[in-house]
């Protein structure tokens, strides 16, 4: 029904936030990780593919 359609488009929208967010602190903090920065970014990619194989 319309009710579920409307859910599917918030959990989408907060995604696309979540993701928007996730790629602002690593830019902010790019300095400060510097060698971890490269995990973060993996176990970002990692989460992003789960993400859309759920989709």
């Amino acid at each position: 029904k319309v009710f579920h359609f409307d859910i599917r488009i918030i959990s989408v929208i907060i995604y696309e936030i979540l993701k928007a967010i996730a790629i602002r602190i690593l830019v902010k903090f790019q300095k400060i990780f510097k060698r971890r920065k490269i995990l973060l970014l993996r176990l970002l990619l990692v989460v992003l593919k789960q993400n859309e194989d759920f989709h």
